[in-house]
């Protein structure tokens, strides 16, 4: 739903989606990439810059990871996944 909100540029509703999403899916990246798009169309940079970390950070691999990283350097962010503290 959010996806389709902000290709209407409906900005807060789909902010709104994409919050909801991630409450029922807390480790949903496609919906922190979303809400950092809707957020960016808000205006909410840094909103925005912490759901693009949060997507990245979530899982590495995955496709919107990816987008993430390019999202955050576009908006000035070009700061690399953190690493992880080696296993104990």
């Amino acid at each position: 739903m959010g996806e389709a909100y902000i290709r209407l540029r409906k900005s807060q509703e789909a902010v709104e989606s994409f919050r909801a999403a991630i409450q029922l899916e807390p480790i949903m990246v496609a919906s922190y990439y979303g809400l950092g798009l809707a957020l960016t169309q808000t205006g909410q940079r840094d909103d925005a810059k912490a759901a693009f970390r949060r997507a990245r950070d979530i899982d590495p691999a995955s496709p919107f990871s990816e987008l993430a990283k390019n999202a955050l350097k576009q908006l000035g962010d070009g700061a690399d996944v953190k690493e992880n503290p080696p296993n104990k």
